[in-house]
């Protein structure tokens, strides 16, 4: 039986955990974040901890464990590297170069973008290597409105295939931050993006899709949320509140656009977008 769900194992945007710290007085050892009055840059940003009143910034203890080290400079096996964002600054040889070096026989660039963009991505990356450098289309949604767009965007499709391109990335913005002309929110499972699900299966093109956040952004930027500091960093990041839906409704679309169409298949992104749940 073919398999077309999934789940891809990558780590995307990861909270930074630290391990606790042994101390006769446990109680006043803390992680320190930063505050609104410094804000200082992600650069500067690192591991800090408090006890009692002293302040130790950019923590990087050295373990004393002695044990066998075992470095693995390729795998044993060529590696595809399917989550790349690469942009028009990257030099193509580069990437070739330290693909070689570390053992990676292909890269998918998710980014390719639409329209003159993606011309411009193909004529750059996929001729320079078109069996190793991979570039995957992505969608305009502005038109979602318009009659034509389900033909237009098998249209689309078919060229991008025609072209080279070898799949289809949906970023997280459907289902949270897209908008039809009437401003109402774009969901996953709409039936005027049916079109292109189907396409991509008839194509034989995977659809990488990245439904959602981790849970934690779906919920209050409170004491007990373990992203407070990115969301402090981020408030982007936050999709907690009336404005968007809640995690097990993106989920629930997501999964929904997957049983609508068993011949296409759907890669999720990030650990199926669930990461802290395997």
């Amino acid at each position: 039986m073919r398999i077309r769900f999934v789940v891809a194992i990558l780590g995307c945007g990861s909270a930074v955990f630290c391990s606790e710290l042994s101390c006769n007085r446990a109680a006043d050892v803390r992680v320190a974040t930063t505050t609104q009055a410094s804000k200082p840059s992600d650069d500067e940003i690192g591991r800090a901890v408090y006890v009692g009143n002293e302040l130790l910034r950019d923590y990087r203890p050295k373990s004393s464990l002695v044990t066998k080290v075992t470095l693995v400079p390729k795998p044993k096996y060529p590696a595809i590297d399917i989550h790349c964002h690469w942009s028009m600054q990257q030099d193509p040889q580069q990437l070739l170069a330290a693909m070689d070096k570390l053992g990676v026989q292909s890269a998918i660039n998710l980014s390719g973008g639409f329209g003159a963009e993606l011309d411009a991505m193909l004529d750059k990356f996929h001729k320079a290597a078109p069996d190793r450098l991979l570039v995957f289309c992505n969608l305009d949604f502005s038109h979602i409105d318009d009659p034509d767009f389900p033909e237009k965007t098998r249209e689309y499709l078919r060229d991008a295939h025609s072209k080279g391109v070898r799949g289809l990335k949906i970023f997280k913005n459907l289902g949270l931050t897209v908008r039809d002309k009437s401003q109402k929110l774009v969901a996953i499972d709409d039936p005027r993006l049916d079109a292109a699900w189907a396409e991509c299966g008839r194509l034989g093109m995977p659809v990488l899709i990245h439904s959602g956040d981790p849970v934690a952004f779906f919920q209050p930027a409170d004491k007990y949320n373990e992203r407070w500091m990115q969301i402090q960093r981020h408030p982007d990041w936050s999709f907690y509140g009336p404005k968007f839906p809640s995690w097990d409704e993106v989920m629930a679309q997501r999964d929904r656009i997957i049983d609508r169409h068993p011949e296409t298949t759907f890669i999720a992104a990030h650990l199926g977008d669930r990461g802290d749940n395997l």
